[in-house]
């Protein structure tokens, strides 16, 4: 039996070379980050970025080695927590993990941790490394202040042409909760533009229905809720709240202390017509 010599194709070949090329420039680079973060901590030890108009170190490493200030803060990052974090530190300086690598790591693996990231760091990706370190909050720099409690708020702003436009921030839980009522709001719509039964289940195409519809209807089932007697006829008991009918579904918009005219409540809009109740 002969033995055939089988050349691979010319796209493997250069798979392979490619693949060497990289690791050995790569290695290079993580050398030179390596350095680059060592003269970094030398810096600040002795705080030599300090300088007219220089504002921190982050600014004068971005100066000096014409990088952004995203990665002039991840190297100063690394350079303020290499001493908390032995293990994996020793695989960056031997050139095993890359920059970018290291920068996640420093920006949130407490020390406690430092062992346990350092056995999974290089055989993970760099997109596999960020998802495993979603779970740990970011660490705060001792060096900068504390950052301003964040404001819990609702803002509405009504343009010149009767439009609302606006923006909310809220805590996590909070959040979650406004979630699950325009989640419950926009599969409600669904079944009632598709004549479904209210307990039909819905799944993914309930994107059919945007999220305004969703705000829209979760308004309009709360407004039902919360004031029984009105019950979206535009007539409040208390006589405090009036409706002022915009569309011919029925959507509303309330202003307190009641419309500014009794003509805008009593006549539709040009096109529309007067809002009926939505069976129950």
């Amino acid at each position: 039996m002969s033995i055939v010599d089988v050349t691979p194709p010319d796209s493997e070949v250069a798979w392979r070379e490619g693949e060497a090329a990289v690791a050995r420039a790569m290695s290079a680079a993580n050398l030179a980050a390596v350095a680059l973060v060592d003269t970094m901590a030398d810096v600040l030890a002795r705080e030599g970025w300090c300088g007219w108009g220089i504002q921190s170190p982050e600014h004068w490493l971005s100066w000096k080695a014409n990088v952004s200030h995203a990665r002039a803060a991840g190297i100063v990052q690394i350079a303020r927590r290499r001493h908390e974090l032995p293990e994996c530190w020793a695989l960056f300086a031997a050139g095993k993990v890359t920059e970018d690598a290291m920068v996640r790591i420093a920006r949130r693996v407490p020390p406690s941790h430092d062992a346990q990231v350092a056995r999974v760091v290089t055989v993970k990706t760099i997109s596999q490394l960020t998802r495993a370190l979603a779970c740990l909050p970011e660490l705060r720099d001792p060096e900068k202040p504390e950052p301003p409690a964040r404001e819990r708020y609702l803002r509405r702003h009504v343009l010149p042409d009767g439009w609302v436009k606006g923006q909310y921030q809220l805590p996590p839980d909070e959040s979650a909760l406004v979630d699950i009522g325009l989640g419950s709001a926009r599969d409600a719509e669904f079944r009632d533009r598709n004549d479904l039964p209210p307990d039909a289940e819905v799944g993914a195409e309930a994107r059919a229905v945007d999220w305004a519809d969703a705000l829209v209807r979760m308004a309009s089932e709360s407004a039902d809720a919360l004031d029984a007697t009105l019950q979206r006829t535009g007539h409040a008991a208390s006589g405090t709240r009036s409706c002022c009918t915009t569309t011919s579904t029925a959507r509303a918009a309330w202003v307190p202390g009641g419309c500014t005219s009794a003509a805008s409540c009593a006549t539709p809009s040009p096109g529309t017509s007067p809002a009926t109740p939505r069976s129950s």
